[in-house]
């Protein structure tokens, strides 16, 4: 990642770096493709903001609140949550994604020994997961990352996308 920037003379944090891995979902050529996509778009000089909104990714802070909601069990701030991502036109479907991906971190967290080997993320991002990760108990973990893990695909073979979200985070 870093090497593809350094060789382009084009200046990219860690954080955008990070953006364009979960983006590229691990594949060397997608990065590289989403890399030229971006730095096209902020003519060189790429920023978080700029890679959220080229990527469609949600943002960590947005993730972090959803998990801190889903830890008190607030029904009402997750449905507000969910109509902000609506509002601002956010793929539904990539955000339960994101979202089930954090709860694996979290899941990580409370299981793993060596639990940064396991996930490739921010060191800003692992830390605020690693404290909230004592807020849940495995099994409300598993729970929850079973639940979401079909709701993408429900969420795109259905005509009311949003209700299937709701229903999902409530549950």
């Amino acid at each position: 990642r870093a090497e593809i920037a350094a060789a382009e003379k084009i200046k990219a944090g860690d954080d955008v770096l990070f953006l364009l891995a979960r983006a590229a979902d691990g594949s060397l050529r997608d990065g590289e493709s989403l890399f030229d996509q971006l730095t096209s778009f902020t003519k060189g000089k790429p920023t978080v903001e700029a890679a959220l909104e080229a990527f469609g990714l949600t943002s960590e802070e947005t993730l972090l609140s959803a998990v801190d909601e889903l830890a008190g069990k607030n029904g009402s701030a997750l449905l507000k949550r969910i109509d902000d991502l609506v509002d601002e036109g956010k793929d539904l479907a990539r955000f339960v994604e994101e979202l089930s991906e954090t709860l694996r971190h979290l899941l990580v967290f409370r299981t793993a020994k060596k639990p940064e080997d396991l996930i490739d993320v921010s060191e800003h991002f692992a830390a605020e997961l690693k404290k909230r990760a004592e807020a849940f108990s495995v099994e409300d973990l598993l729970y929850m990352i079973q639940v979401l893990s079909k709701t993408p695909w429900e969420i795109r073979q259905s005509e009311t996308p949003r209700l299937v979200l709701e229903v999902a985070l409530v549950q």
